[in-house]
């Protein structure tokens, strides 16, 4: 599979375009990277740091929650993050 063919894949999953399409496929990149080796690895986590970090807040957090959604992690419960 190609950067391509992920890339259009994540987009009709997400609906994502532009800076947004590209960190997520950066994201997904690196948990796919870990088969090809460490600079490929570090490529990718590069590539996603720089996209990511060019994002507004909003659209950061759509990342990170499409991210966590495809990882199946959940939000931690009301309340339950506090001390």
């Amino acid at each position: 599979m190609t950067l391509n063919d992920l890339a259009a894949s994540l987009h009709q999953k997400s609906g994502f375009g532009g800076a947004r399409l590209e960190a997520i496929t950066f994201a997904a990149a690196i948990g796919m990277s870990r088969y090809a080796g460490a600079e490929h690895q570090t490529y990718f986590k590069q590539r996603f740091a720089e996209t990511i970090e060019k994002l507004s807040s909003s659209d950061a957090l759509d990342v990170v929650g499409f991210v966590a959604k495809e990882a199946g992690i959940q939000p931690s419960p009301s309340g339950f993050d506090t001390i």
